[in-house]
Protein backbone atom coordinates (compact mmCIF):
# COMPACT_ATOMS: atom_id res chain seq x y z
CA UNK A 1 0.00 0.00 0.00
CA UNK A 2 1.59 3.04 -1.41
CA UNK A 3 0.61 5.96 1.65
CA UNK A 4 1.16 9.01 0.29
CA UNK A 5 0.63 11.52 3.69
CA UNK A 6 2.07 9.04 6.50
CA UNK A 7 2.05 11.95 8.93
CA UNK A 8 -1.87 12.83 8.18
CA UNK A 9 -4.16 11.72 11.50
CA UNK A 10 -7.41 11.29 11.33
CA UNK A 11 -9.74 13.92 13.33
CA UNK A 12 -11.30 10.72 15.15
CA UNK A 13 -7.87 9.85 16.29
CA UNK A 14 -7.18 13.60 17.41
CA UNK A 15 -10.43 13.56 19.65
CA UNK A 16 -9.11 9.91 20.95
CA UNK A 17 -5.99 11.10 21.60
CA UNK A 18 -7.14 14.58 23.61
CA UNK A 19 -9.40 12.20 25.53
CA UNK A 20 -7.10 9.32 26.35
CA UNK A 21 -4.35 12.13 27.50
CA UNK A 22 -4.76 12.66 31.14
CA UNK A 23 -5.57 8.81 31.97
CA UNK A 24 -2.33 8.12 30.13
CA UNK A 25 -0.78 10.61 32.68
CA UNK A 26 -2.12 9.12 35.51
CA UNK A 27 -1.66 5.28 34.14
CA UNK A 28 2.56 5.83 33.94
CA UNK A 29 2.55 7.66 37.46
CA UNK A 30 0.23 4.86 38.97
CA UNK A 31 2.61 2.22 37.27
CA UNK A 32 5.30 3.79 38.22
CA UNK A 33 4.92 5.25 41.67
CA UNK A 34 3.61 1.27 42.76
CA UNK A 35 6.58 -0.19 40.96
CA UNK A 36 8.68 1.75 43.22
CA UNK A 37 7.21 0.34 46.56
CA UNK A 38 8.43 -3.45 45.66
CA UNK A 39 11.34 -2.86 43.36
CA UNK A 40 14.47 -0.51 42.99
CA UNK A 41 13.98 3.02 42.06
CA UNK A 42 15.18 2.65 38.65
CA UNK A 43 12.17 0.47 38.25
CA UNK A 44 10.34 3.77 36.97
CA UNK A 45 11.91 3.86 33.89
CA UNK A 46 11.30 -0.01 32.88
CA UNK A 47 7.53 0.80 33.84
CA UNK A 48 6.96 3.89 32.24
CA UNK A 49 8.70 2.38 28.98
CA UNK A 50 6.56 -0.66 29.17
CA UNK A 51 3.04 1.54 30.15
CA UNK A 52 3.65 3.99 26.99
CA UNK A 53 4.42 1.04 24.51
CA UNK A 54 0.61 -0.09 25.76
CA UNK A 55 -1.20 3.33 26.16
CA UNK A 56 -0.16 4.13 22.90
CA UNK A 57 -0.41 8.27 22.64
CA UNK A 58 -1.93 9.47 18.95
CA UNK A 59 -1.90 13.12 18.85
CA UNK A 60 -0.02 13.95 22.41
CA UNK A 61 3.77 13.15 23.09
CA UNK A 62 4.63 10.66 24.82
CA UNK A 63 7.35 12.91 26.45
CA UNK A 64 4.72 14.88 28.20
CA UNK A 65 2.93 11.99 29.50
CA UNK A 66 5.81 10.54 31.37
CA UNK A 67 7.19 13.49 31.99
CA UNK A 68 3.85 14.87 33.81
CA UNK A 69 3.13 11.17 35.57
CA UNK A 70 6.79 11.36 36.99
CA UNK A 71 6.71 14.71 38.22
CA UNK A 72 4.00 14.23 40.05
CA UNK A 73 4.52 10.80 41.35
CA UNK A 74 8.47 12.07 42.80
CA UNK A 75 6.98 15.17 43.94
CA UNK A 76 4.29 14.18 45.95
CA UNK A 77 6.37 10.94 47.51
CA UNK A 78 9.31 13.62 48.35
CA UNK A 79 6.66 16.11 49.69
CA UNK A 80 5.27 12.80 51.90
CA UNK A 81 8.59 12.42 52.85
CA UNK A 82 9.39 15.84 53.88
CA UNK A 83 6.32 15.85 55.57
CA UNK A 84 6.66 12.98 57.86
CA UNK A 85 10.07 13.61 58.79
CA UNK A 86 9.75 17.14 59.46
CA UNK A 87 12.05 18.51 57.13
CA UNK A 88 14.99 17.35 58.63
CA UNK A 89 16.65 15.30 55.93
CA UNK A 90 15.67 17.90 53.09
CA UNK A 91 16.96 20.63 55.73
CA UNK A 92 20.32 18.74 55.63
CA UNK A 93 20.53 17.47 51.39
CA UNK A 94 19.89 21.34 50.17
CA UNK A 95 22.99 22.24 52.10
CA UNK A 96 24.95 19.86 49.73
CA UNK A 97 23.86 21.41 46.31
CA UNK A 98 23.91 24.57 45.47
CA UNK A 99 20.93 26.06 45.64
CA UNK A 100 18.87 28.46 47.80
CA UNK A 101 18.19 26.53 51.10
CA UNK A 102 14.32 25.95 50.67
CA UNK A 103 12.49 22.14 51.33
CA UNK A 104 10.14 22.75 48.26
CA UNK A 105 12.65 23.70 46.07
CA UNK A 106 14.22 20.61 46.66
CA UNK A 107 11.25 18.85 45.92
CA UNK A 108 10.36 20.58 42.82
CA UNK A 109 14.51 19.83 41.75
CA UNK A 110 13.49 15.59 42.80
CA UNK A 111 10.03 16.07 40.61
CA UNK A 112 12.06 17.73 37.27
CA UNK A 113 14.48 14.77 37.46
CA UNK A 114 11.87 12.49 38.12
CA UNK A 115 10.06 13.80 35.11
CA UNK A 116 12.86 13.95 32.69
CA UNK A 117 13.75 9.98 33.26
CA UNK A 118 10.24 9.33 32.77
CA UNK A 119 9.81 11.83 30.13
CA UNK A 120 12.70 10.10 27.86
CA UNK A 121 11.13 6.20 29.11
CA UNK A 122 8.14 6.73 27.70
CA UNK A 123 9.44 8.35 24.63
CA UNK A 124 11.46 5.62 24.59
CA UNK A 125 8.66 3.38 24.78
CA UNK A 126 6.46 4.85 22.12
CA UNK A 127 9.02 4.79 20.02
CA UNK A 128 9.58 1.18 20.06
CA UNK A 129 6.12 0.36 19.60
CA UNK A 130 5.95 2.36 16.39
CA UNK A 131 9.18 0.32 15.08
CA UNK A 132 7.63 -2.84 15.86
CA UNK A 133 3.93 -2.05 14.88
CA UNK A 134 4.20 -0.31 12.04
CA UNK A 135 0.89 2.21 12.65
Amino acid sequence: MNNINASYISPVARRRAKRWFIPRIIIIGGGATIAQFYLPWWSLIISAFILAFFTAPLNRSPFWAGFTGLFLSWGVLAFIIDIENNSILSSRVVKLFPIPESSILLILVTGIIGGIIGGFSAASGDAFRRIWMRE
